[in-house]
């Protein structure tokens, strides 16, 4: 960049020492020929592309030039450069019979000016007036061109334009840069609508973000014009008049939001109002708009919300938030409180409201928000559906149902015999290592819930002890304790026949009493086993079991001491009868200890035949091994008469 009086010095220099050439070539004139040129109209100065026109003042014949941009040398006494900068400038002649030219070199002789675009500001004022401002410093002067016919032309760094007003919008304002010497430079042209009246600033919220008797904050939310400054004014409750607080300038339209903080929010409200001043100095007031501040209060099974009123006009709405989401509208300004019914104990609650108002925008006046842990004092129900059933690895597995709200935290299982607990977040627990086929288990509950309150203890629940009170070889008498429950109250029971894998094979329905005589016995099973059900509710096939009872019957045989084989079809063979047979052998000794019969099938007996022939009449001996279905061994012996 180049100022002022620099160029003008130099400029003068140029013209001094071209009058000095020109009065040397006249001198050289009467004696010999020398270089000597000047620009037409003496023009070394201008914004690129930039055209120079060389006048000889050389008188001779042959002429050359160099531009000194890289151009190669020419007789062009015209050249146009392209790119801004100082360039110097080389004359060549030639005398008639030299070889040798002689020339003529002005350094910095022409100078070529960028021109770019001047930066400016404009501010809208009210009254349709515009306030220009040019920071710009790359020229020496500056032309606007207000779009009205009018032009002004100012110095650069001139300072306090006075506003230009208009009768009519939109305008086109350009400021285009001028260079002194060059008489050229670049121009910015920008559309304007002037206004008419200052726009007042978009106050979109007023909110309380702490509450606090010392370090409360508020906070305001309002949208801004670039063309205006603005000024937040607050007044506490406790004092008359309006303060000013904070000066927002520069805003570029943005919107802004100011915090306020170290304010007694919890004992006093504030009130603020945003002032709109354009540059030149006039102004206008917003409407006031006052914080809201809310307070949550704990109580049994419910939260209490309540909160300062909305201060000023175009209500249109409360809207109660909690946890971020809002839960209740409420229409009526003189409204200020709301019980919350809908909570869980030891579940944190935050609470906050806002005050809809405006016609056609919508401004938000905000309260702090306010958290409280809810709790209930209230003790939970008793357990009613209280069951339990044997398990077949002789453990007792209880069960429950329940309400699980508000949620609970840990069900004790207590056992009436000992001091045994079980614990549990499940709606069951299984009680093991018993002695469930002999001894009766009787078992109450309570729990706690997340609240910390605990419910007082359940009935009695047990399951069916089954035990059998008299065997004979004809049948099994069964007697079970009643099942009980906290209900009080079941359908009936059921007798189940088991294999030894507890697959049932027989049922047999059962009234309420609590003895039963089977007298249906099977002669294939050695082993009986008996459970009783019991069913507690059929139609959810709600159902608990006794222990399993195994009744271990024993190995019987009946071995004849005579037998008749004379084909009447009456005690034709010798043939034991035994029941829970696994393995059979028996052989027969004649008188002599010789054999006379083996058999290892019980169902086939001694025709008394031997070798083919009728045995004859006499006593025998026999002897018998087996085994029964249990495992056990079995040896007898005896003798019997053949009778023919």
């Amino acid at each position: 960049m180049y100022k002022f009086k620099k160029l003008l010095t130099t400029n003068t220099i140029r013209k001094f020492c071209f009058t000095c050439l020109i009065l040397a070539g006249i001198v050289a004139n009467t004696q010999a020929q020398t270089p000597c040129f000047r620009a037409k109209d003496n023009v070394t100065r201008g914004c690129a592309p930039f055209s120079v026109e060389l006048v000889d003042c050389s008188g001779a014949t042959t002429i050359f030039y160099k531009y000194g941009d890289g151009s190669t040398q020419t007789q062009q006494n015209t050249h146009t450069y392209s790119e801004p900068g100082l360039y110097a400038v080389t004359q060549y002649i030639q005398k008639p019979g030299q070889t040798q030219a002689d020339s003529l070199q002005v350094q910095n002789y022409i100078e070529v000016l960028p021109s770019p675009q001047p930066a400016f500001d404009l501010k809208l004022c009210s009254d349709n007036a515009v306030f220009l401002s040019i920071p710009d410093q790359n020229y020496e002067e500056y032309i606007i061109n207000w779009g009205d016919g009018i032009t002004q032309t100012v110095s650069r760094g001139a300072v306090n334009i006075p506003p230009h007003k208009y009768n009519f919008a939109p305008v086109t304002i350009t400021v285009t840069g001028n260079y002194d010497p060059g008489n050229c430079g670049g121009s910015n042209a920008v559309i304007v609508n002037p206004i008419a009246n200052i726009i007042p600033a978009d106050i979109q919220s007023v909110s309380t973000l702490a509450r606090d008797p010392t370090n409360g904050v508020t906070q305001i939310v309002f949208g801004t014009n670039e063309n205006f400054e603005y000024e937040v004014a607050q007044k506490a409750s406790n004092e008359n008049t309006f303060t000013l607080i904070k000066t927002v300038v520069n805003t570029a339209g943005r919107v802004i939001t100011e915090k306020f903080q170290n304010l007694d929010t919890e004992n006093l409200s504030y009130c603020y109002k945003v002032t709109t001043k354009d540059l030149c100095g006039n102004k206008v007031e917003s409407a006031v708009f006052c914080n809201m501040s809310l307070s949550a209060t704990a109580q049994n099974n419910q939260n209490t919300v309540q909160w300062t009123p909305y201060a000023g006009s175009n209500f249109q709405r409360y809207v109660l938030y909690r946890n971020q989401n809002p839960i209740q509208v409420i229409n009526d300004i003189n409204t200020l409180s709301y019980i919350d019914t809908a909570v869980t104990c030891n579940e944190q609650y935050c609470y906050s409201v806002e005050a809809e108002t405006g016609v056609t925008s919508k401004l938000i006046i905000a309260s702090n928000n306010d958290c409280v842990i809810a709790y209930s004092e209230d003790i939970p129900p008793t357990i009613t559906i209280f069951n339990s059933t044997v398990e077949q690895d002789n453990s007792i597995r209880v069960f429950w149902d329940i309400e699980t709200f508000p949620r609970i935290t840990e069900y004790l299982v207590s056992r009436t015999d000992t001091t045994l607990r079980l614990s549990t977040t499940e709606l069951q627990a299984i009680d093991v290592n018993l002695d469930a086929d002999n001894n009766q288990y009787f078992y109450k509950i309570f729990y706690t819930n997340q609240c910390g309150n605990s419910s007082a203890r359940s009935l009695i629940t047990s399951p069916v002890l089954l035990k059998a009170s008299s065997i004979t070889a004809k049948s099994v008498q069964l007697q079970w304790t009643h099942y009980l429950n906290a209900e009080q109250r079941f359908s009936n029971y059921e007798l189940e026949k088991l294999e030894e894998d507890g697959t049932v094979y027989q049922t047999v329905p059962l009234t309420t009493d609590t003895t039963y005589t089977d007298t249906q016995q099977d002669l294939e099973r050695q082993v009986l086993r008996y459970r009783v059900k019991t069913y507690i509710n059929p139609a959810t096939n709600l159902v608990s079991y006794s222990n399993i009872v195994e009744v271990k019957r024993k190995f019987k045989i009946f071995v004849p001491n005579a037998f008749t084989p004379n084909g009447d079809g009456l005690n034709d063979t010798f043939e034991p009868k035994a029941i829970f047979v696994k393995s059979f052998n028996m052989t027969v000794y004649n008188r002599l200890g010789k054999v006379v019969y083996r058999s290892q099938d019980i169902t086939q007996g001694w025709d008394g035949n031997f070798n083919g022939k009728e045995a004859t009449s006499d006593v025998y001996i026999y002897t018998i091994e087996m085994t029964d279905l249990l495992g056990n061994d079995f040896k007898t012996k005896g003798t019997f008469t053949l009778i023919r």
